[in-house]
């Protein structure tokens, strides 16, 4: 959620995390500099990433600093591990444009885009993994093998591809937002909000990153269009509980009926601060109405950034935002239309797709990306999945699953 994932900047509640893991190496510019003075031919590169591929042990000599300050080598290696398992031996490599490409085993296959700069391997995306014995019954068996609480739903054209516990609800992270935006669109075809209208950031509204609004002077205006397409592009915290303000939890609790109270990122970050344990079990065991009062109290405090420490720590999965993944439909058909849930398309390739809309969330012990997806033949698919367990997830994992039951929709 509050981090749509992991290891990156957006800490606790930022999207951004994935980035840092789906993009095993963020493509860096020097790699992708026309003018660099790289000297290593065709060939050389695709030996280098046989061995980036199949070497079981990577040495640091391979790789140029800038990667090496951002992952070591055991992540690297331990990523790598987790796109190519099961696919078997390597059988062939084919540069198929620039620093892309598709790599042949015995049980499948892997696009990647791969990048050496002077020598060194300056960056390494993996785009794809497709098994050849894959379909979407043995994805789904996939799904459903890992541990904890998984829901996964696949639609076309509304009708079930996949179903599994699609009426269970879990915790989705900063996908709850879907579920502002589907208030706030409620409220502009009603006319009691306009995408124009200026929102004041008030100094309840601070949250913690994903995001950068909360470093904004107080009293600057936003636009509700800007504060929408930050708070679904960016995960933006802040400009999310300005939004919660603005259109009145009790409205958004009308579209999560189980959410309630609906919390603010601020409300949960601070119930889930060790710290404020002693606010946390009382609101746990607060009545309803009591339950708002305390939130109230909450949101006249203000959040350290020092609440970050929270880390990669699981803590206090009640306090979270919980939909089953029928729900997570019925609210994206009613905003996928909009542009700005085509800003980030998360984990998959757009190229392949006529229009992608997408949100997602994560924090420790949550996971969950949702798609809405038009082919290029103009079939529209829905495509979530969440995972929930009490012990740290393998995100990367979790990652190749999904990018495979996305490719296995182009079939």
């Amino acid at each position: 959620m509050l981090r749509n994932f992991s290891i990156n900047k957006e800490s606790f509640f930022n999207f951004k995390i994935i980035l840092i893991i789906f993009l095993v190496i963020i493509l860096l510019s020097a790699g992708l500099n026309t003018n660099s003075k790289a000297t290593n031919t065709k060939n050389s590169e695709q030996q280098m990433l046989k061995e980036f591929l199949t070497k079981d042990q990577l040495e640091e000599e391979m790789f140029s600093q800038k990667i090496l300050s951002q992952l070591s080598v055991s992540k690297l290696r331990s990523v790598r591990n987790n796109f190519i398992d099961g696919l078997g031996k390597l059988q062939n490599i084919e540069k198929i444009d620039k620093y892309i490409y598709q790599v042949f085993y015995e049980k499948g296959k892997l696009k990647t885009q791969f990048v050496v700069t002077e020598g060194k391997v300056a960056g390494v995306r993996f785009l794809s993994v497709t098994k050849k014995e894959e379909n979407l019954e043995s994805i789904k068996n996939d799904f459903s093998n890992l541990p904890g609480e998984v829901s996964l739903l696949v639609t076309k054209k509304g009708k079930n591809l996949i179903s599994l516990n699609p009426d269970q609800k879990m915790a989705v992270g900063s996908t709850f937002k879907i579920a502002v935006l589907s208030a706030l669109q409620e409220k502009i075809n009603s006319d009691t909000i306009n995408w124009t209208d200026l929102v004041v950031l008030k100094k309840e509204d601070i949250s913690l990153p994903s995001g950068d609004l909360q470093n904004w002077p107080i009293g600057t205006k936003f636009t509700v269009e800007s504060l929408a397409g930050r708070m679904i592009s960016k995960s933006d915290n802040t400009a999310t509980d300005m939004l919660i303000r603005y259109i009145g939890r009790k409205n958004i609790e009308k579209k999560a009926p189980d959410n309630q109270p609906f919390l603010k990122t601020k409300e949960a970050f601070y119930l889930k601060i060790p710290e404020n344990k002693n606010v946390l079990n009382n609101y746990r065991n607060a009545e309803k109405n009591e339950k708002y009062k305390i939130l109230d109290k909450i949101n006249e405090k203000s959040l350290s950034i020092k609440s970050m420490n929270l880390s990669q720590n699981i803590r206090a999965l009640d306090i979270e935002w919980f939909f089953s993944t029928k729900k997570l439909k019925e609210l994206m058909y009613d905003i996928s239309n909009l542009d700005l849930m085509t800003i980030n398309p998360g984990p998959i390739q757009t190229n392949n797709w006529q229009r992608v809309a997408y949100k997602g969330g994560s924090e420790p012990g949550v996971l969950n990306y949702t798609h809405m997806l038009t082919s290029k033949n103009g079939n529209i698919y829905f495509v979530t999945a969440t995972w929930n367990n009490k012990e740290s997830l393998n995100t990367e994992k979790f990652i190749k699953l999904y990018q495979t039951l996305i490719n296995q929709l182009q079939k």
